[in-house]
């Protein structure tokens, strides 16, 4: 058999089908989702990890459905993922609103080079249309905290990034 001549450069993986929100166009709100598995088992994703080559350059640790700071071991997975790929960029795309404590302390000290969190809301009332069962003030709050604990610890990584999607409901805050 002929070896494939091909590069891995991204790899997605969804480490949870969970979601605590019930974002209207979201994956997690459909019917297939409940065909996957709530979570992908730590050892697992070790054991997978342990497969693929060394050169890929991103690896995202969300994907299209599950909210990734509900994966329990979110922060060992990074770690995980950092010692497989040493050069590569890693991501967590969250909705924020489980970013406090522990997890935000975690995630601050691991080696995760860039944190998402998509508020896509400029004002309580348009965050509340798209991100179902999310408290904006709370969002706000976590994403500020977690600002001032980089700094507190002189950390550059992750680099945090508010994600906003306009959509027909926030386009005027977009301006």
């Amino acid at each position: 058999m002929a070896e494939a001549n091909f590069r891995i450069r991204t790899l997605q993986l969804e480490l949870t089908s969970l979601c605590n929100l019930r974002c209207p166009l979201c994956f997690s709100t459909t019917k297939e989702k409940s065909k996957l598995p709530p979570f992908f088992p730590f050892a697992d994703l070790v054991s997978l990890l342990s497969t693929l080559p060394t050169e890929i350059e991103t690896v995202n640790l969300y994907g299209k459905v599950g909210e990734p700071l509900l994966y329990s071991d979110i922060v060992a997975a990074v770690e995980e993922t950092r010692k497989r790929f040493p050069q590569a960029r890693l991501r967590i795309s969250t909705n924020g609103t489980l970013l406090c404590d522990y997890l935000a302390e975690g995630l601050a000290a691991s080696p995760l080079d860039t944190l998402f969190v998509a508020l896509d809301g400029a004002t309580k009332e348009s965050y509340k249309k798209y991100r179902r069962g999310g408290n904006f003030k709370s969002v706000c709050k976590n994403i500020k905290a977690f600002s001032r604990l980089k700094k507190r610890c002189h950390k550059k990584l992750p680099r945090l990034m508010v994600q906003f999607i306009p959509m027909a409901h926030n386009l005027a805050e977009t301006a």
